[in-house]
């Protein structure tokens, strides 16, 4: 029984074009693959690497799941594949807490939902952007950069990605997170 479900893995893996790549994977990276393939049907090279992202994000394995993904971007033939290969990574990141990297992707992420929206390949029901999101929690829960992040929220109210009324909710937010930190520091330095 143990062969065959490693079998199935393989077979999956194949049946995506992937075993080229596969094949120059370390032994331990073979093994999380195969883990994280078997139970996938008949999926593209892309969608079997975004299972395997997928299913890496719900263990909890954060950095093979960026590692994944930097491999997955290879095979990212439409915009709209390199958007939602992107906002993976942010999240993979974010959640390994590579900062700057993950911030990085934000910057991209961003500039691909303009070019999406130009040319109406974004959904318009899709209001969850993690590199909206992570911005935002990069730059007030990371770098405590308060300015930068007020500064990205006008920003995404520019470009169309958040109304007038969430924008002002965000920033009132921010400025309730910014006074409660500070208020939590005077109390730490009067005990």
């Amino acid at each position: 029984m143990l062969f065959r479900k490693k079998d199935e893995g393989l077979a999956g893996i194949s049946g995506a074009g992937l075993s080229k790549w596969y094949g120059a994977l370390s032994d331990r990276d073979k093994v999380r693959v195969r883990r994280y393939a078997e139970d996938a049907s008949e999926l593209s090279a892309f969608d079997m690497l975004m299972h395997i992202i997928r299913g890496a994000m719900g263990d909890e394995n954060y950095d093979f799941a960026a590692e994944m993904c930097r491999h997955a971007a290879a095979f990212a033939d439409t915009e709209i594949r390199r958007f939602e290969i992107n906002e993976a990574s942010i999240d993979a990141l974010f959640q390994s807490e590579r900062w700057e990297e993950a911030l990085e992707l934000c910057r991209g992420g961003r500039e691909m939902y303009v070019s999406l929206r130009e040319s109406k390949t974004l959904s318009e029901e899709q209001e969850d952007f993690r590199f909206r999101n992570r911005t935002i929690d990069i730059l007030v829960g990371h770098m405590r950069d308060y300015d930068s992040a007020d500064k990205a929220l006008e920003d995404f109210f520019k470009i169309g990605l958040i109304s007038e009324g969430d924008l002002n909710m965000r920033k009132n937010s921010l400025k309730i997170h910014r006074l409660q930190r500070t208020f939590d520091s005077i109390y730490s330095l009067g005990k």
